[in-house]
């Protein structure tokens, strides 16, 4: 069930690299690649650049994204909030001494942002108890991953050797090192909050995990020569504010690495690309602001990190989007990360009037969201009661902040007057990339409130897909009526749902429309994307049959009954979507199966040796080849064409090692194939999922081992 590659319509090369960045699971055969540094931001870079939903307004993002009501945020613009004079200057001194180092800016800012969180609290009339957030400091050495909560510290060789040794042990994915997160505050042994604005007791707070941080920062410290004047982009209020320091400390900085191009001065606001006097630009002018304005789009290096540690909130499973800031100097700007692509706000000066005040509402908007303004995703709840006993309402709570323990944790979907309750075993893939399906899959055991867990495990996937793409719940219900005979080799669906973008409320969507209702209308469209969510019987992946018969008898049975009979075409046959159910030893806990097992053993030791007379005979369930992951598959008409047209440029699918040579090739030499044979479909086609079937032919025969007992271990094609 592992997430395929979608095409972008860009080269093979590329989009090579971005399968292995989006493709995790637990299967040995798809996993364990590494690439370059250079490599993974060179492709991150290209899907966020070709997605972005750029110059979003601080007063949109942080009402639309994080709940903040537009008169507190009209409110918070129009209020004058004081900096902290000491400690403004104690971060411009070092942004503007090249001897300090980047995470020396943290503290000083951590200051800054606690004391203008005190400030709009005041404003407001609220107690500092309302402030049950702050930023975690690594200091630029604390390692942040999936599977650790130990610290990491490059202080000697022997440290650096533990952490490899650390990370050979458990997950080496997300071992990073974040400037700040914004995290819950922790709370000590006795059940008492720590104090943000105690310094040795947030040095010493317990390290989080990706799946707890609420949103990373990211800093970047502009060691260029100091300039007299400040660039940067103003929006909104322009007056009426004021840090209490002003243009005194702003002759000290230099942070055109933002890559201001909104042709804005600070002092005038009219645009300095144009003659003083001259009604209109000449054409040399208009033609280098139109490349400044497509450069906004450019992401910088330290922008894609922000991304990476994006990357990583995602991949822990808990997530609909995460939300970033970036600093650059004094400058900063908000990101925003979901399945559909990212979106940018303008950037702000906080040493500047109109700045501290978006500052001010970023803060204190970021710090009062709930769980699914933060990103998290609303339909995973804490599982309070035992799964031994029926479950009822009440034991199914709701969070209120992340929660450490995946084990006590549940999702709950409401299919009419049912309500399905999943308890989460363990995540078995999930998606590593920003853009894309963003599949999800998780081993759970399946309960209705008021009754028991099921004792056997199911998987549950969640996906985002195109509003138009049918869900693959509905095709395998049409299958399986079109194809009685064949309901043994087709999935079985426990229950399955879909939840559009506008029922769950995607905060770019909601952007987007207030965007286009604006004065600075987006430039760009942006493609929504549906949650859809399936449960079906666990099954175990073709390179685990236990014998070669095993093997034959599966790929038989996944072979194109389903397309040639049902008028279904995949269009993602891959070695992971050919797959084997056992019934009653698949879907089996695994504690269980090695309990059987040693029964098993048990007894043949008991028989005595293995005679005619005397063996033990073990009834094995009769092996079921599934042809599995029906959520890229299209129905045909009539005329062999999908019945439901494709999403833009994203109708090329398929897992990359198995799809078809003439599907993988780019825009321009597909044009001109085009010219060539102007009677090929430009669409997937059904010899197309053949030629994948052979694929996968050639590559069981060369990579798997089936008379060993761990075939996996000799499937690894990624070598």
């Amino acid at each position: 069930m592992t997430p395929s590659f979608e095409s972008h319509s860009q080269s093979s090369s590329s989009a090579s690299g971005y399968w292995y960045s989006i493709t995790s699971s637990d299967s040995c055969s798809m996993s364990g690649r590494t690439r370059t540094k250079s490599a993974s931001s060179s492709i991150l870079k290209s899907d966020l650049d070709d997605h972005i939903l750029d110059n979003v307004s601080v007063a949109h993002f942080v009402e639309h994204v994080w709940g903040l009501g537009p008169a507190k945020v009209s409110k918070i613009l129009d209020t004058q909030f004081q900096l902290p004079e000491d400690l403004l200057k104690e971060y411009l001194h070092i942004l503007n001494n090249s001897t300090k180092q980047e995470f020396t800016l943290h503290k000083p800012f951590r200051g800054i942002s606690r004391a203008l969180l005190k400030s709009v609290c005041d404003h407001f009339d609220l107690p500092h108890t309302v402030l049950q957030t702050y930023f975690w400091d690594g200091n630029g050495t604390t390692y942040v991953s999936h599977e650790s909560r130990v610290k990491f510290k490059k202080t000697s060789s022997s440290n650096a050797q533990a952490m490899v040794v650390k990370i050979k042990k458990g997950s080496h994915h997300g071992m990073l090192k974040p400037d700040l997160l914004e995290v819950c505050i922790p709370v000590d042994n006795d059940n008492n909050p720590l104090n943000p604005d105690n310094e040795d007791s947030i040095t010493n707070a317990e390290i989080p995990t990706w799946a707890l941080a609420r949103a990373p920062v990211k800093f970047k410290k502009d060691r260029k020569t100091v300039t007299p004047k400040l660039d940067t982009v103003h929006e909104g209020k322009e007056t009426g504010t004021g840090s209490g320091v002003g243009t005194e400390v702003s002759s000290l900085l230099n942070t055109d690495g933002m890559g201001n191009s909104s042709g804005f001065t600070q002092e005038s606001g009219k645009s300095r690309n144009k003659r003083p006097g001259s009604p209109t630009l000449s054409k040399e002018l208009r033609d280098a602001k139109k490349q400044r304005t497509m450069a906004t789009r450019n992401i910088s290096l330290d922008e894609l990190k922000l991304a990476n540690y994006a990357l990583e909130c995602l991949y822990a499973g808990n997530r609909h989007y995460v939300t970033g800031i970036f600093i650059n100097g004094v400058t900063f700007r908000l990101w925003y990360y979901d399945h559909s692509g990212p979106m940018r706000t303008v950037s702000h000066d906080f040493s500047q009037p109109s700045g501290t005040a978006n500052l001010a509402a970023v803060l204190f908007a970021l710090s009062q969201s709930n769980m699914k303004q933060a990103g998290f995703n609303p339909y995973i709840y804490c599982l309070a009661g035992k799964l031994d006993v029926p479950i009822q309402t009440s034991t199914v709570i709701p969070l209120t902040k992340p929660w450490p323990k995946m084990k006590d944790l549940c999702y709950k979907f409401t299919e009419g007057n049912k309500e399905h309750v999943f308890a989460i075993h363990r995540y078995i893939s999930r998606y590593r990339g920003i853009n894309g399906r963003g599949t999800v899959a998780a081993q759970v055991r399946h309960a209705l409130i008021g009754e028991m867990f099921s004792p056997n495990l199911y998987v549950l996937k969640m996906s985002w897909q195109f509003p138009n793409r049918k869900h693959e719940g509905e095709i395998i219900s049409h299958l399986r009526k079109v194809l009685p005979d064949w309901h043994d080799h087709l999935p079985d669906p426990l229950f399955y749902t879909k939840i559009t973008a506008e029922e769950l409320a995607m905060p770019k969507y909601n952007v987007y429309n207030a965007m286009k209702d604006s004065a600075t209308p987006p430039s760009n469209h942006i493609d929504d994307r549906d949650l859809h969510v399936i449960a079906t019987n666990r099954y175990k992946h073709l390179w685990e049959a236990s014998d070669i018969e095993e093997f034959k008898q599966a790929f038989i049975d996944c072979h194109y009954h389903a397309f040639q009979t049902g008028n279904v075409l995949h269009r993602d046959i891959s070695e992971n979507n050919l797959m084997i159910y056992l019934p009653g030893k698949t879907d089996k806990l695994e504690e269980q199966d090695v309990a059987d097992n040693a029964e098993i053993a048990t007894k043949k030791i008991a028989s005595g040796p293995a005679t005619e007379s005397k063996s033990v005979e073990i009834t094995e369930p009769r092996v079921r080849g599934v042809l599995n992951d029906f959520d890229m598959a299209v129905v045909l008409g009539p005329d062999g064409k999908p019945t439901t047209p494709s999403t833009g440029d994203h109708h090329i699918t398929g897992t990359l090692p198995f799809m078809a040579g003439d599907l993988l090739m780019t825009p321009e030499d597909r044009a001109k194939f085009q010219l060539k044979y102007p009677t090929v479909p430009t669409y997937h086609l059904y010899r197309h999922d053949l030629e994948s079937f052979f694929y996968i032919l050639v590559w069981a025969a060369t990579r798997y081992d089936l008379k060993r007992a761990a075939g996996c271990a000799f499937s690894r094609a990624r070598r």
